[in-house]
């Protein structure tokens, strides 16, 4: 079971970081789609073990800054788009959660990381198939990955964890080692198609810090 929640919990981590198909009906998002399963079989986990796994730290800091955003609403002057901001923050407090309670050991988590940078190869895709269509955003008339704004640079965010896992130590010349390496060429070209300026800010440091090290 606890293999099985933690494949689940994978496969929600690539959807949750690139998805970009949607799906009619109630299952309106891939995320929404491998979130069930994930949830379900977590849930089934945890009660089979008779316990959660404690929290530390930064866990406790990230409930709390949820619970303030939640609080927030009470004294903001828009409300209504408060209250939107909570369909973005708590998937990702869920999917937090889910990874803390099934990646135990440094292998799970390096898998976990390794399905981030799966993620982001689908947002560059995304990114290179508008592009070459000519499709813009609806508030922009800019390139942007489905579901994204054309300022996000979460392509950007993988890089320096493919650069960790391309060269940790112990890691082999296999499949997975060549699109970690590949993803430091291919994330860059997400700026130049959205013409990212903050995104360009974001990789100077990133790259600098590869290139140097």
């Amino acid at each position: 079971m606890g293999k099985l929640a933690y494949r689940c919990v994978l496969i929600l981590i690539v959807a949750a970081t690139g998805t970009i198909i949607n799906l009619p009906g109630p299952l309106a998002s891939v995320i929404r789609v491998a979130a069930i399963p994930a949830i379900l079989v977590t849930s089934v986990l945890i009660l089979l073990r008779g316990s959660v796994r404690r929290l530390n730290s930064y866990y406790w800091a990230l409930l709390a800054f949820f619970l303030w955003r939640i609080l927030s609403y009470t004294w903001s002057v828009a409300p209504a788009e408060t209250l939107a901001g909570f369909d973005r923050i708590f998937p990702e407090v869920v999917i937090s959660l889910l990874v803390w309670e099934t990646c135990r050991t440094r292998e799970q988590t390096d898998g976990a990381l390794q399905a981030f940078v799966l993620g982001g190869y689908i947002l560059v895709i995304s990114l290179a198939y508008n592009f070459a269509i000519g499709a813009t955003s609806e508030d922009a008339d800019r390139v942007a990955a489905g579901g994204f704004n054309p300022d996000d640079f979460l392509y950007l965010i993988p890089v320096p964890i493919a650069w960790y896992l391309a060269t940790k130590a112990g890691t082999k010349n296999t499949v997975l080692s060549w699109l970690n390496y590949g993803y430091l060429l291919v994330a860059p070209m997400g700026i130049i198609f959205t013409a990212g300026r903050a995104a360009f800010v974001v990789a100077l440091p990133i790259y600098a810090y590869i290139l140097l090290s």
